[in-house]
């Protein structure tokens, strides 16, 4: 199917914001986790919240990477979906340590 006159890049740019949603996100968990959750130790969620940071700034050179080209769709993918699950690991052993 061709794309009507002017819609050509749409999808590209939805792409594009889909990846910079993701690292807010990221951005947005490292804050809750830094300044909310008073009842975990301060090294760890120092740790936790400085992981969510180096991610917010991995998934916008990811996506700006995607965007040139210069990365495949899967290894993009890939990458942020382990991350997410190393940041989830880390916050849930955080949490663990807490109750024990």
């Amino acid at each position: 199917m061709i794309a009507p006159t002017g819609e050509a890049g749409l999808q590209a740019e939805r792409t594009q914001l889909s990846w910079e949603r993701t690292a807010i996100g990221f951005l947005a968990i490292g804050m809750l986790i830094l300044l909310r959750h008073k009842e975990l130790p301060f090294p760890g969620r120092s740790v936790a919240a400085t992981m969510a940071f180096a991610l917010t700034i991995v998934v916008v050179l990811i996506g700006k990477a995607r965007s040139s080209g210069a990365m495949t769709a899967r290894t993009g993918i890939l990458a942020v979906g382990y991350a997410t699950v190393g940041l989830a690991i880390t916050v849930g052993v955080l949490i663990l340590s807490v109750e024990a």
